[in-house]
């Protein structure tokens, strides 16, 4: 890697931050291959349309024509994507259906290898040179590499979580509404006293909510939690911004509220004890559902329902959990290497 020329990466960003760690955790296998130098770009889509077709005209269509009439770039980026200014990246990573498209098309325009975290769209076509999925193609032609959602978190450089009876500290990560489910004042109530509890069992709860958790729930969230920065803590995300829960995969125990497929996978990362928290009559999307389900099939993280919580059911479905018998940046990084390869990257 020394003395080579840096692996060049132009990454694209729709503003999730759930999406933004997944960029991330793709740059940090990368850089386990190769140096990185990554230059980020906010990309919108403009207007709506079927996102299948915009795959196939990203691929044909002249890339002015294409991406002037289906995105907007941020800021001042859009001139040197010009074809007068000749930018050059050997990869374009992004993740989250909006950035599929402009992936394929600026892959083409910059001349790199496109790698995309996703679902494929189209039934025959490849749309992307490595495509990472986070699910098991039902079909056995099924395009894709089947990964953990990608972080930056490297478990080696965290302590090891103490288990079971020992363990001292918790980690609560609170999602928020969705197209599928809407948080209720009800479900807050039943997390607070949940958490209330563990705390009460001499366990030090650290509470992160998310760019999705509703303001008003949360804010009663915390008034029923009552945080005393002893025992009971909060970090909110309104003040702290991107990346303010990095310190609760040091905990022995996370919980995720199920809603939250990236904080779950993080949690995996680091391999913690990982507890999935679904409030009462939630179900997931057959998608997040399948896999939900390969966690718990691999042992390494179980439901357990709010009201469950609040009975305090939680130490012993923490306690007969394995750890991720893979490292993920490792495995992550094998599966985006032929990116490199194509690119000219050794």
């Amino acid at each position: 890697m020394d003395g080579a020329a840096p692996l060049r990466a132009l990454v694209l960003t729709d503003g999730v931050a759930g999406h933004d760690r997944i960029n991330l955790g793709v740059l940090a296998a990368l850089g386990r291959l190769a140096r990185v130098e990554a230059r980020w770009i906010g990309v919108r889509e403009a207007g709506s349309r079927s996102r299948g077709f915009d795959r196939i005209a990203a691929r044909f269509v002249p890339f002015e024509r294409f991406f002037r009439s289906r995105y907007e770039i941020e800021g001042k980026e859009a001139r040197w994507l010009g074809p007068a200014e000749g930018a050059r990246f050997d990869v374009v990573v992004s993740a989250g259906p909006s950035t599929g498209a402009a992936n394929i098309a600026l892959a083409r325009q910059v001349g790199g290898r496109s790698i995309f975290f996703g679902f494929p769209k189209l039934p025959l076509l490849p749309e992307f040179d490595v495509l990472l999925r986070p699910d098991r193609p039902a079909v056995r032609l099924g395009r894709g590499v089947t990964v953990l959602r990608p972080s930056e978190i490297d478990p080696d450089a965290l302590p090891r979580p103490r288990r079971g009876g020992e363990a001292r500290t918790m980690a609560a990560l609170i999602g928020g509404d969705t197209k599928h489910y809407a948080f209720t004042a009800e479900d807050f109530a039943l997390l607070a006293e949940g958490l209330r509890r563990a705390a009460a069992r001499g366990v030090t709860v650290t509470a992160f909510n998310s760019r999705r958790t509703p303001a008003a729930h949360f804010d009663a969230f915390v008034a029923a939690f009552a945080p005393d920065d002893v025992t009971r803590r909060v970090v909110d995300f309104r003040r702290e911004g991107f990346r303010s829960n990095l310190d609760a995969y040091a905990a022995d125990v996370v919980v995720a509220t199920a809603d939250s497929m990236s904080m779950i996978a993080e949690a995996l990362a680091a391999r913690r004890p990982t507890l999935m928290a679904r409030p009462v009559g939630y179900r997931p999307p057959a998608r997040d559902a399948a896999e939900l389900a390969e966690h718990v099939q691999a042992g390494v993280a179980a439901f357990i329902g709010f009201d469950e919580f609040a009975f305090d059911h939680w130490p012993d479905r923490a306690a007969r959990l394995r750890e991720l018998p893979y490292h993920p940046l490792a495995r992550l990084a094998e599966a985006v290497r032929p990116a490199l390869r194509r690119a000219g990257a050794r």
